[in-house]
C-alpha cells in the first residue's frame, strides 16, 4: 500500500462528528460502542473544557435518560455524581398549592437526577478513551466541509488530508455553521432573557426535590444537587431573567444576590448563600424545519433549541443520538449506505413528534408565565392548582417528565 493509500484509510472513517460538547461526546460514545469508526472535532482544548470553570451548569436528567446511559455502560461511574430527584414543585407569584409531581405515586424510581456537567463531561471522555474505534481532535479549526454523493469531507487546520466518511453529524450547537452551508432552514426567536447559573448552600434540606417557580421576571429553578463531601446542602439554580435585569443580577454582590433569592425560597431552604462563581447564558428558541440532508444529521441544539425551562434540552438531544444510533445499527447490519437520504428520513420522521412537541410546550410555558398580566396571572394559578387536582393527566405529565 502507499503512502497515500495508508493515509486515506487512516482518515476514513464511519462517522464524523463535529461539536464536542455533551450530545456531541454521547453520539460519540454511542456509536463506537455500536461499532462504528467514529472521529469527534472540536476547536477547544479538552483540558479546558473538563476544568471544573469552564461550565457551572447542572443537568437534570429524566429517568428515561437514566436507562440510556446505563446501557452506555457509564451510569455506574455517573452514580455518585447523580442526585436523586423524587418530587418537582412547581408554584406561581401569588396564593395557590401549584402544582406538585411525585415520583412515588406512579413508579418505584426517581423522577430523574441532577448531575454537575463537568462530571458528566469528564465521564463520557473516561470512556471513550477505552474505545479502539475512536478518534478525538481537539482543539482544531475545520477549515472546509464538503458534502459529495458517496461521501462527506472534512479538512482541519495543520492537516494535508481530508478525513471522510459516508455520514456526519452537526453537534456544533443551536447556531450551527454545518447547517446553514447546507441551507437547512432554521428559525431563531430570542426571548430577550439569560440564565443566570450558579450554586447555593442552604440550610435546611432539599429533600430531594426540585423547584420551579415562575416569577413575573421569568421562571426560577432550584435543581437538588449531591454533596460528594457531606458537608453541605447544595442546589443549583438557573434563574431566568429579562436581558437587562440577568446582567444586573450578576453583576450584584453576593449578599444582595442571596437577598434576592432568599425573598422567594427562604421558607423552603432556610439561610442560603452563594457558593463560587456565575455563568450568564442567552436564551432563545430554534426551530429546525428538517434535521437531516444527504449525509448529515443535525443533533442536539443544531436541531432544536429550547428554553430551560423544563429541563428537557440535554435528555431531548440524548434522545437524538440513542435513536440515532439504534438506527444506524439495524442499517448497517442490512448493509445499506449510511449517509442514504431515504435512511436517514425515517430517523427524522421517528424524531419529529417528540422534539416538535417537546419544543411547543417549553416555548408556550415561557409565554405564559414570563409576563406580569394580572389576569393572566390569575388563571396561571387556577391551571397548576386545577392540574394537580387531576390525577389521571398528572401522572401522564409525570411520566413524560420521566422521558417514558
Amino acid at each position: 500500500m502507499s503512502e497515500q493509500n495508508k493515509t486515506e484509510s487512516q482518515n476514513h472513517f464511519d462517522i464524523l462528528i463535529i461539536g464536542g460538547g455533551p450530545v456531541g461526546m454521547t453520539a460519540a460514545l454511542l456509536m463506537c460502542q455500536q461499532g462504528f469508526k467514529a472521529a469527534l472535532f472540536d476547536r477547544l482544548d479538552y483540558k479546558d473544557v473538563l476544568s471544573a470553570n469552564y461550565d457551572g451548569r447542572t443537568f437534570a436528567y429524566a429517568y428515561g435518560s437514566k436507562l440510556v446511559l446505563e446501557k452506555a455502560g457509564i451510569w455506574k461511574d455517573l452514580e455518585s455524581h447523580a442526585q436523586e430527584i423524587q418530587d418537582i414543585f412547581v408554584t406561581s407569584e401569588g396564593p395557590g398549592e401549584g402544582l406538585h409531581y411525585a415520583a412515588a405515586e406512579i413508579a418505584d424510581h426517581p423522577m430523574g437526577f441532577n448531575i454537575e456537567t463537568r462530571h458528566f463531561r469528564a465521564t463520557v471522555y473516561e470512556a471513550l478513551q477505552k474505545q479502539e474505534n475512536f478518534h478525538l481532535f481537539a482543539p482544531c479549526d475545520i477549515d472546509e466541509i464538503t458534502f459529495h454523493q458517496s461521501h462527506v469531507k472534512v479538512q482541519i487546520s495543520g492537516k494535508d488530508s481530508p478525513f471522510t466518511a459516508p455520514l456526519a453529524l452537526a453537534a456544533d450547537g443551536k447556531n450551527s455553521f454545518i447547517r446553514e452551508q447546507v441551507g437547512l432552514k432554521s428559525k431563531t426567536i430570542p426571548y430577550n432573557q439569560k440564565a443566570l447559573v450558579f450554586v447555593i448552600d442552604h440550610e435546611k434540606s432539599h429533600n430531594n426535590c426540585a423547584y420551579e417557580h415562575f416569577l413575573k421576571t421569568g421562571p426560577v429553578a432550584l435543581l437538588p444537587m449531591k454533596d460528594e463531601f457531606c458537608r453541605r446542602t447544595r442546589c443549583g439554580v438557573i434563574w431566568s431573567l429579562h436581558s437587562d435585569r440577568a446582567d444586573d443580577y450578576y453583576a450584584l454582590s453576593n449578599s444582595d444576590l442571596e437577598t434576592e433569592l432568599s425573598r422567594h425560597f427562604s421558607e423552603i431552604l432556610g439561610p442560603l448563600s452563594v457558593n463560587g462563581r456565575r455563568w450568564l447564558f442567552p436564551l432563545d428558541v430554534t426551530v429546525v424545519k428538517n434535521y437531516v440532508a444527504p449525509r448529515l444529521v443535525l443533533i442536539g441544539d443544531s436541531a432544536h433549541a429550547i428554553h430551560p425551562v423544563a429541563g428537557q434540552g440535554f435528555n431531548l438531544g440524548l434522545r437524538d443520538v440513542s435513536t440515532l444510533a439504534t438506527h444506524l445499527n439495524k442499517a448497517k447490519d442490512l448493509g445499506l449506505d449510511l449517509g442514504s437520504l431515504t435512511l436517514l428520513k425515517d430517523y427524522e420522521k421517528k424524531r419529529r413528534k417528540d422534539i416538535l412537541s417537546m419544543t411547543a410546550m417549553c416555548d408556550g410555558l415561557v409565554r405564559l408565565f414570563s409576563n406580569d398580566n394580572k389576569s393572566l396571572g390569575h388563571l396561571r394559578r387556577m391551571g397548576l392548582d386545577l392540574t394537580d387536582k387531576l390525577p389521571m393527566l398528572k401522572k401522564t405529565l409525570t411520566r413524560h417528565a420521566m422521558g417514558l
